[in-house]
């Protein structure tokens, strides 16, 4: 579809252009109802205006962007209604609790994140294995949350999600059993770099339980939703991958609401760490 506007990686790239394709491409799914590539196009180009200090584009249609996207927020797109679903079965959990049901998901991105730090301005992603252990310890009292312990991993995470290197469709990763590469810009399905950003903070600050978000569960979801959208032509509710996930999420909370001994749910987190959810 996008062909010529993407077709050689040595020109610069024009995220101008980006931005106008994208955000017509939303706006013509927005009138078709067809809500969930709306979201989908409309999501990717608001972010570049809210990110990329030199995007030079109309005043009028980041407007209309915006104004697009808070209708679709009323709209029962997969990524809405499960975050809607999340938020109803947190209410039942303690603080404790809904910082497991983050970390379970990012267990399950472990191996996603591997991947992703193997491009060059992604090495940060080399230590989310630690990240893992050190939030583990943190949650369950192990260990008192120092400074030192995350370093600058925040700061260079604030950096990536607001560089031409996040937003840039050329920066892919894959595995070999996919036909297709994963833009890191896939990753605004599940606003996976903002929502990691604030589970780490509110389990190294004090929040209070009523402003927690369990915004992050749903990562590993936005990021197949928005692969499977991108690359085939499917119902995205029909794909297996997506089914699972949203089965992996309802079965984590019927865990952690059960209170599970430590035995249970190490072992649970490990298997989450070799998996990969595009199998």
């Amino acid at each position: 579809m996008f062909n010529q506007l993407f077709k050689k990686k040595e020109k610069a790239f024009n995220f101008n252009d980006m931005f106008n394709t994208y955000y017509q491409q939303g706006k013509d799914y927005f009138h078709k109802n067809d809500f969930e590539y709306a979201v989908h196009y409309l999501d990717q180009a608001y972010a570049l205006t809210l990110s990329l200090e030199d995007l030079d584009v109309s005043e009028e249609k980041i407007e209309n962007c915006s104004q697009m996207l808070l209708q679709l927020e009323k709209e029962e797109t997969l990524i809405m209604k499960t975050i809607e679903n999340i938020k109803e079965m947190a209410e039942h959990l303690t603080y404790d609790q809904r910082s497991l049901w983050n970390l379970l998901t990012l267990c399950r991105l472990e191996v996603i994140f591997k991947e992703v730090s193997h491009i060059s301005e992604c090495k940060l992603f080399t230590r989310v294995p630690d990240l893992i252990d050190l939030l583990y310890q943190i949650i369950t009292g192990e260990k008192e949350y120092d400074e030192s312990d995350e370093t600058d991993f925040l700061d260079k995470l604030y950096e990536l999600s607001d560089s031409q290197t996040f937003y840039n469709p050329h920066t892919t990763f894959t595995f070999s059993f996919l036909e297709k590469p994963i833009q890191l810009l896939d990753f605004i399905g599940g606003d996976v770099l903002t929502s990691l950003e604030l589970f780490i903070d509110q389990e190294t600050n004090y929040t209070e339980i009523n402003d927690f978000s369990n915004d992050f569960v749903v990562s590993a979801l936005g990021i197949l939703k928005s692969y499977y959208l991108r690359t085939q032509n499917h119902n995205i509710n029909e794909i297996s991958q997506i089914q699972n996930e949203l089965t992996r999420i309802k079965n984590d909370y019927e865990l952690i609401k059960n209170i599970p001994d430590e035995e249970t749910f190490i072992l649970k987190m490990n298997t989450y760490r070799q998996m990969n959810i595009f199998e």
